[in-house]
């Protein structure tokens, strides 16, 4: 199995749309939510880290950084930490098959992100349509929150330049004269 580095909506809305079985989807559906926090945490980057993004630390500490970063919002973090925990099960053996009660759990970590019908709905149809909300709702956060950084950071960077700053200092200088030195008396 392949997978994906970072998808279009239209591969990504395929893949939740067409995949039935739970291991493949947690798989590929949380590597493609992945290599898009890989890739806007590294643009989020100012300086070049030297390293691709994707090998610093582990999920959880790159879900830390890119939080911190603007990359995803601090009220989504746990809920990430959630699907990258259940892809781990999946894909190291420790889980086999998606019960309810996992998908219970899975969705009680998207609880206010989920409207309060989708959340009955929910609980009443199979349990991998818990696993492609949870993913819908992981890629629209962090696009979302891509977004945001990105129009901040460019209003910051239209209203205060570094040339700006340096011209307002050196006016700043000019304009300040020096305590003038004590003359001595003679």
């Amino acid at each position: 199995m392949a997978l994906p580095d970072q998808l279009t909506d239209e591969a990504f809305n395929t893949l939740l749309r067409t995949e039935t079985d739970p291991l493949r989807l947690i798989i590929l559906g949380w590597a493609a939510v992945e290599a898009d926090i890989n890739a806007h945490a590294t643009e989020a980057f100012e300086y070049p880290l030297g390293v691709p993004f994707a090998r610093v630390g582990g999920v959880s500490q790159r879900i830390a950084i890119a939080t911190a970063l603007g990359v995803i919002p601090i009220r989504i973090a746990d809920a990430l930490n959630a699907l990258a925990t259940l892809r781990h099960e999946f894909a190291h053996g420790a889980r086999h098959d998606l019960t309810p009660e996992r998908a219970a759990q899975l969705r009680s970590k998207f609880g206010e992100w989920v409207n309060p019908e989708v959340h009955d709905a929910l609980e009443h149809l199979a349990p991998v349509y818990t696993v492609v909300y949870a993913l819908n709702i992981a890629r629209v956060g962090i696009q979302v929150a891509v977004e945001y950084m990105r129009t901040e950071r460019a209003r910051r960077i239209q209203s205060t330049t570094l040339a700006d700053l340096i011209r307002q200092r050196t006016t700043q200088l000019k304009t300040e004269q020096p305590p003038a030195p004590d003359s001595p008396e003679q």
